[in-house]
């Protein structure tokens, strides 16, 4: 999954510096967002959208990193134990760190 943000809608507005001797610019954008177990590795891509550069030519991605909690599951082999039988369980969980 890709997720493209438009920080200048999402976010707080752009920061601009001028360069003292210099006719360029630094712009800053920043974006908050709030993310669940399910946004873990999704990629986030940061475009610039100016008139200098063609579209998608100055881009960055990265690999969003999620921790959270645990999720456990039991499995039984079969629904009932029999007494005197033998009975498997599989237990199985992930999280992130694992």
């Amino acid at each position: 999954m890709l997720i493209l943000l438009s920080l200048l809608t999402l976010g707080r507005p752009d920061v601009v510096e001028s360069i003292p001797d210099d006719p360029t610019y630094n712009v800053s954008s920043e974006l908050t967002l709030e993310v669940s177990a399910s946004d873990d590795n999704t990629i986030i891509a940061c475009v610039v959208d100016h008139d200098s550069v063609k579209p998608g030519e100055k881009k960055n991605e990265q690999s969003l990193r999620v921790l959270y909690a645990p999720e456990v599951a039991i499995n039984p082999d079969e629904r009932m134990a029999i007494e005197g039988q033998r009975f498997s369980l599989q237990c199985s969980g992930k999280g992130n760190p694992e």
